[in-house]
């Protein structure tokens, strides 16, 4: 398990062995607040330019491209989707691969009309299907770029309107799941409603309104179970494990009064989830794990800062 976290003005990643309970603290620089499932951390500079970093190696890496504003990572960690101008000048963006060896691969490029009024992109886990949000003048649709194919799709959105933080492809099928707000803004608001899209079919199926107003996505990490069976939905201090097949869904409640919740990821086996708890009196955040079996918490980490959590085999 990596967990990023500060304390005492300095920026840390444990590398913690579950079975052992040994801990590896490494120091990393501050401007990296990003975990990405590979070896690397997804870190920016001053001047807004993102780069790779090897805390194990404590090594820099740059990615192929200038101006790099953001960077998207497929759900295992084998891509990378980002925005560049190529030599002829035309917008798009790039897939690039993570070799087995955690080097950087090959790239491919995807021309994107008006790639600066997209939002909400998104990669699939195998890298074969880029996604963004588009509005048009008679609403917002979802565009699917088939990369193997090179063909585009389009699926249009009804009701209310999506946020860009609250999108996540399922890591096994061409599923995806995306939150919506009656706000208009899409960028910072959270999401009141949740819908899953069928990207063969292009079918939307309403999931469930947040029961505590809005739900709290975690756009670093997937909501989804690595055997893509189940996802998580939290709301306020309360969260519902939903299965895939018919919604159905078991919901439980954090533990404390005046707690929420400000991160979560399935473990590996997809028989536990790691929880960053916060304590809005106190001011005290925890790291506690949850057993689907015992359907019971346990305590890890007491009153540290995290940044972002990976759960590693």
């Amino acid at each position: 398990m990596w967990v990023l976290f500060s304390r005492n003005n300095a920026d840390y990643l444990n590398i913690i062995d579950l079975s052992t309970g040994d801990v590896d603290r490494l120091f990393v620089p501050p401007e990296c607040h990003h975990l990405f499932t590979t070896s690397f951390l997804i870190c920016s500079d001053e001047a807004g330019q993102i780069f790779l970093y090897k805390p194990i190696e404590e090594s820099i890496v740059d990615i192929p491209g200038n101006g790099i504003t953001w960077v998207r990572a497929s759900t295992n960690g084998d891509y990378l989707l980002y925005p560049v101008v190529d030599s002829a000048g035309k917008e798009g963006l790039n897939v690039l691969e993570i070799s087995d060896d955690g080097n950087l691969g090959l790239s491919d490029f995807y021309e994107i009309p008006e790639v600066h009024r997209i939002f909400a992109k998104n990669l699939s886990v195998n890298g074969n299907h880029i996604s963004y949000f588009r509005f048009l003048d008679e609403g917002y649709v979802i565009e699917i770029l088939n990369t193997e194919s090179g063909e585009f799709r389009q699926i249009n959105i009804t009701g209310p309107e999506p946020v860009d933080a609250n999108i996540d492809f399922s890591p096994t099928d061409p599923i995806m799941l995306y939150g919506a707000s009656d706000v208009e803004s899409h960028i910072f608001v959270p999401a009141k409603y949740m819908y899953l899209v069928d990207l063969a079919s292009g079918q939307t199926t309403w999931v469930a309104n947040a029961p505590n107003e809005t739900y709290d996505f975690f756009p670093l990490n997937s909501v989804w179970s690595p055997d893509g069976y189940k996802f998580f939905l939290f709301s306020g201090n309360e969260f519902c494990i939903f299965t895939i097949i018919d919604l159905g869904r078991d919901c439980f409640q954090v533990p404390g009064e005046d707690t929420g919740v400000d991160e979560a990821i399935w473990a590996p086996s997809g028989q536990h989830i790691l929880i960053q708890l916060h304590d809005s009196v106190r001011n005290h955040k925890d790291l506690m794990v949850f057993d689907l079996h015992k359907k019971d918490f346990e305590m890890l980490l007491t009153n540290v800062l995290v940044y972002a959590l990976d759960w590693r085999p």
